[in-house]
């Protein structure tokens, strides 16, 4: 009571309206363009996303791969040749070494003969002719010394007779005599071995 009323302010036609609250500390006010001594309106930065550097590869990287990513041969393994086969090409060579005797190209023989004997087949008949090489060549111990190894490895008949032959040339009589005996007992009408008997046994008794 005796207080003047403030009579409520009365907006204006035109004018912004008033607020009850002051605006916060720090804000930037924000007037109309082209006012005098207004600040400026501050918008925030443009954020300009910057391509990322290209990369120069000077030389293509090595990838190295595990043993089991490396891609495998669809090629069959080789196999070794069947025993028939190898067998077939073990006579085949005799034949031919037969042939190089026949003709008397020894060198030829030796050398087939060889090629079988190192096979480990046919190894009697690879060792029976090569003692009848030494034999033909008049290497007559180095004949005694294969017909042996041929006998024992199952040259049979013509190893013996060969062994016999040597022991003849050698002039071992006994020895050739028990040679031929003992072909004739596995074969009794060995044409051969009875001649080269008789003639043993004459030279023998002389």
């Amino acid at each position: 009571a005796g207080a003047a009323a403030i009579a409520p302010a009365v907006a204006q036609p035109g004018s912004p309206p008033s607020t009850a609250s002051s605006p916060p500390a720090g804000a930037a006010a924000a007037t109309q363009p082209g006012a005098v001594g207004a600040e400026p309106i501050l918008f925030p930065a443009a954020t300009l996303d910057r391509p990322a550097p290209k990369v120069i590869t000077v030389e293509r990287p090595v990838v190295l791969k595990s043993p089991s990513s490396e891609p495998r041969s669809s090629a069959p393994a080789m196999q070794p040749p069947s025993p028939g086969i190898a067998i077939a090409e073990a006579k085949r060579l005799l034949v031919q070494a037969r042939a190089a005797v026949v003709a008397e190209r020894y060198a030829e023989a030796e050398d087939l003969y060889n090629r079988v004997r190192v096979t480990g087949l046919e190894r009697g008949s690879a060792l029976t002719g090569l003692a009848e090489v030494a034999f033909q060549r008049g290497s007559y111990p180095e004949a005694v010394r294969l017909g042996h190894r041929a006998v024992e490895s199952g040259g049979g008949v013509t190893a013996k007779m060969i062994l016999g032959n040597s022991y003849f040339k050698l002039g071992k009589y006994d020895e050739a005599i028990a040679e031929y005996q003992e072909v004739l007992r596995s074969d009794g009408e060995h044409k051969e071995a009875k001649a080269n008997l008789a003639a043993a046994v004459r030279r023998k008794g002389g």
